[in-house]
């Protein structure tokens, strides 16, 4: 599974992206103003684990949670 992500200049950073509108097939890897993350949920799982600040300090600490809370919330709904 492919998930795409806002950046973290995005007004959305961190939350997913839905495919826009007209796009048909899967997201390419390189969009522009968004990360895809792949793999299965697992794996997307262990990769938030990893992923996640324990104290979060600074803006981009904070925008890397909230990266592995959005691939933990979609895993969880497949």
């Amino acid at each position: 599974m492919k998930i795409a992500i806002y950046n973290e200049n995005c007004v959305r950073a961190g939350f997913e992206a839905h495919e826009p509108r007209g796009y048909s097939g899967n997201w390419p890897d390189d969009c522009g103003d968004v990360t895809v993350y792949e793999g299965t949920p697992q794996e997307l799982y262990h990769l938030a684990a990893e992923m996640r600040f324990a104290r979060p300090q600074t803006s981009h600490e904070l925008f890397v949670n909230r990266v592995a809370d959005t691939l933990v919330e979609r895993g969880a709904h497949l």
